[in-house]
């Protein structure tokens, strides 16, 4: 039987979403049922699948089934998607039971706690845990890649997990996903644009990390889970920049809506070592350029291709180059034992705490280029934020982290990527 197809990493590339065969069994809540299953442990019923969906049975053929039903049919051909459901299901009478304790370790007076928590832990000699296994879900996408060339250079033992190789058959995780000490997931099926167009998409890759969440609980040791989430998309508009983890969080489009139900799962998995770390846009050498992500990358390929650039709206944000990212994450495993003494889930910005105008992106570009750029000038779309950057004095407290590489040495680094590729061996 052909493995579950696993979509692909949230900066474009392959990672992992349901099995299309599986997505259509999806419940359809998994909280008290009302109009807002926000309120209740679920994504807004604007996301949620209907209570009907298409079922294939043992012969292939396609069929209405209400969810109750699905599991009358249990050929061993349905076996996998009966499977997984089961586990879905399961998760439904489980994520509102812990809903409330959620709102209490993530509430403000809570996140701005911890960092007073882990300044009160001794740091003496911290033990780099560079035997143990890490799992990296999502581990052919850009940010994905990256990070496990990282971790691999620092001598730690990766398993990585892509839409070829998932990290669970039939709603069982693969056995080195149970053992590492440390899984940090880095894959999704969604862009902004995306989000707004297909809800689906929204809800299927909410189930994918519950269905990892669920699959963890009972394992001896208590996995830190990192959640790659979006520091450009989850904080309230109406707050002012700068934003500190303690800042009021709420989404203005679908996808920032979608981030932060996946930070509100991993929030209530209190088997697990919940660490939220909210990227700011990374960007980097082989980055693609796909509809619906950074400017940077469609930059990127006008110069090489030559053409005129882009520039949707006026506006300011943070870029990270993605080794500085990834730099993060492996502190985040290198500080594992700390991380496991703080109560509650651990939320930290990562970016470079700079903010950043088009225009003068424009300028550092044209710089890294050596030539002018021709630039059109376009309206900024709905879902797009105007001013948006970081404070990362939380991450440089708890971790040692600071983001090390320059806009325009990064932008000079990605076009030099672009030409070594375009050059013949």
């Amino acid at each position: 039987m052909a493995p579950p197809f696993l979509g692909n990493v949230d900066d474009g590339s392959n990672g992992q979403i349901l099995d299309p065969r599986i997505a259509d069994h999806v419940p359809h809540g998994y909280g008290a049922e009302s109009n807002d299953g926000a309120a209740h442990g679920g994504p807004p019923s604007s996301i949620r699948p209907s209570a009907r969906e298409t079922h294939t049975n043992a012969c292939g053929a396609r069929e209405k089934r209400d969810a109750s039903t699905i599991f009358k049919c249990r050929p061993r051909e349905c076996q996998p998607a009966a499977i997984t459901y089961g586990l879905a299901f399961r998760l439904r009478r489980n994520v509102s039971k812990s809903r409330n304790r959620h709102a209490e370790n993530n509430s403000p007076q809570r996140i701005s706690h911890w960092g007073r928590v882990m300044k009160a832990i001794p740091v003496g000699p911290t033990r780099t845990p560079v035997a143990e296994p890490v799992s990296v879900i999502g581990g052919s996408g850009f940010i994905g890649a990256n990070l496990r060339k990282n971790l691999e250079s620092a001598g730690v033992r990766v398993h990585s997990f892509t839409r070829r190789r998932p990290f669970a058959q039939g709603g069982r995780l693969h056995r080195p996903v149970l053992r590492s000490s440390t899984i940090f997931y880095v894959a999704g099926s969604l862009t902004p644009a995306r989000a707004e167009q297909a809800p689906r998409l929204v809800a299927q890759d909410y189930w994918n990390l519950q269905l990892l969440l669920w699959g963890l609980r009972g394992t001896a040791h208590r996995p830190l889970v990192v959640l790659a989430s979006s520091g450009g998309t989850v904080y309230d508009p109406a707050a002012a920049p700068p934003y500190h983890e303690d800042a009021p969080t709420r989404a203005a489009s679908a996808y920032g809506a979608a981030k932060l139900e996946q930070e509100h799962a991993l929030a209530t998995a209190e088997w697990t070592t919940p660490v939220v770390l909210r990227l700011a846009n990374v960007y980097g050498p082989g980055q693609r350029a796909r509809p619906g992500y950074g400017v940077i990358p469609h930059w990127v390929r006008a110069v090489r291709e030559q053409e005129t650039l882009t520039m949707i709206g006026q506006s300011r944000r943070d870029y990270v180059h993605v080794n500085d990212a990834c730099a993060a994450m492996l502190a985040v495993h290198r500080h594992a034992d700390r991380l496991r003494a703080v109560p509650g889930v651990t939320t930290l910005n990562i970016g470079s705490g700079e903010p950043t105008s088009l225009e003068e992106l424009h300028r550092h570009l044209e710089h890294a280029a050596g030539h002018r750029l021709a630039v059109r000038r376009e309206p900024a779309r709905s879902f797009d934020r105007t001013d948006v950057w970081l404070d990362v004095r939380s991450a440089g407290a708890v971790l040692g982290w600071t983001s090390k590489t320059g806009l325009v040495e990064g932008l000079m680094d990605t076009l030099a990527a672009v030409e070594s590729a375009r050059t013949p061996s």
